[in-house]
């Protein structure tokens, strides 16, 4: 059999990537699972709960059915994914942006309750496998179009060997394949596609590119608020020194083209931004709503330490082959250096923004789950660390020896964390 051709190797590295989270997915099926293990159990449920609260039980104000449907399933341990208001409604406490992405997904769900012997309640078979499947789907779309963005920029070699250690050598796995509903996998993705529109559009600027980034972004920020800082990577990227930072403020502010591009990107934003603001006062009559109660940010004293070294969910602890995107900066810095500052000050303020949440381990979680969507702007510091590192024997040999390493780490963690009865996340 003939070898692959250099420029097949992301692909393959790509079809790879699919394989093994499938194979991963099949060794933990949450979909078959009852209770807190299911598919749709913990944050998940809240994130979902608009959509029967909407579409089946017509009650998205008092959310009447929350106890009972939760006393029946047992997909938590208390009542929390809707807490009571002083409006006298009920408020979810997640925002609706997973609840929105899920959304094509519960109607074919919906669809098929209908026609079976599960009950068409939100919450049986089908909506587990729905939900399960659709996680799936957004999985396999954010590594397409990462590759599709690191080969805008990196060897072919380079870019395949960055999918696979993500993929295989970092929690990422566990929040693609097992974990997969929850927010970080579908960000993962969202963040990949926004990396890609916006190469797309400083190739060939055009309104509906600048509408897809603003809706990208609004969509991010509905699914996590702390998300709007991605706003950062379309309007950084590419800029390297004072000259073209002046050139591109220019072109946006002094420009007519470039200020339909601002305003057409913000409708995009706000067209879907707006829907939280107008389920609240829908549901309580105010426009701004803290659903978080007791729990905040320690803006002044972030849990940088705890958060990158700590036993308790140390992102380097429990996965050490990201220390390759961060040793990757001066690669990035040196090779690539229009992509560093966008790819830089983006990752300050995200590492930042995790770990000063009073709940800097997040609970239930394998490693630091919250660090898992900047894998997407992350991957090209690695990238960049693979592509210099490979031209010298030496440091070739110590990153594949590092990365099988990290490798079999990250498969014992993940089996622990199933099947293994190590340790119980908290």
């Amino acid at each position: 059999m003939a070898a692959p051709k250099p420029q097949n190797r992301s692909f393959l590295a790509f079809l790879f990537c699919v394989a093994f989270i499938l194979g991963t997915h099949a060794y933990y099926p949450k979909w078959q699972m009852t209770k807190t293990e299911a598919t749709i159990s913990w944050d998940v449920s809240g994130y979902y709960f608009y959509l029967p609260a909407l579409f089946i039980y017509k009650d998205i104000k008092k959310v009447e059915f929350r106890d009972s449907v939760v006393q029946q399933y047992e997909m938590s341990s208390g009542s929390y994914q809707a807490y009571d208001h002083e409006s006298g409604n009920r408020v979810m406490k997640y925002s609706a942006g997973m609840a929105l992405q899920y959304l094509p997904f519960f109607a074919i769900a919906h669809t098929v309750a209908a026609y079976s012997r599960y009950p068409a309640d939100g919450f049986s078979r089908p909506y587990q496998m729905a939900i399960s499947f659709g996680s799936l789907l957004m999985a396999f779309l954010g590594l397409f179009y990462l590759r599709k963005s690191l080969l805008c920029y990196f060897s072919d070699t380079a870019t395949a060997l960055t999918l696979v250690l993500i993929v295989t050598a970092t929690n990422y796995l566990n929040y693609s394949a097992i974990d997969n509903a929850m927010t970080h996998n579908w960000l993962f993705a969202l963040y990949a596609l926004l990396i890609w529109q916006s190469i797309r559009f400083y190739e060939r600027p055009a309104s509906w590119r600048a509408w897809c980034i603003g809706a990208t972004v609004g969509l991010m920020a509905l699914t996590r608020p702390t998300e709007i800082i991605a706003v950062l990577i379309p309007l950084l990227w590419g800029l390297e020194g004072r000259k073209p930072l002046s050139e591109r403020l220019q072109f946006f502010l002094s420009n007519r083209r470039g200020l339909k591009f601002l305003l057409v990107a913000a409708l995009g934003a706000v067209t879907l931004g707006s829907i939280q603001l107008i389920y609240w006062k829908y549901v309580t009559g105010e426009w701004l709503v803290y659903r978080y109660q007791d729990q905040g940010f320690s803006w002044l004293r972030p849990h940088l330490w705890q958060g990158f070294f700590s036993g308790k969910g140390g992102w380097l602890i429990y996965s050490p082959a990201m220390i390759l995107s961060l040793a990757g900066f001066i690669a990035l810095w040196r090779k690539k250096r229009p992509l560093f500052p966008a790819v830089a000050i983006f990752a300050c303020l995200f590492i930042y923004i995790t770990f000063a949440w009073d709940i800097w381990w997040y609970g239930g979680s394998l490693g630091q789950r919250a660090m898992v969507q900047s894998y997407a702007v992350l991957a090209f510091p690695m990238a960049a660390l693979i592509q210099s590192a490979w031209k010298q024997r030496a440091l070739k040999i110590g990153i594949i020896t590092f990365g099988l390493g990290c490798i079999y780490y990250n498969v014992w963690l993940t089996h622990q964390a199933h099947k293994g009865g190590l340790f119980v996340t908290e």
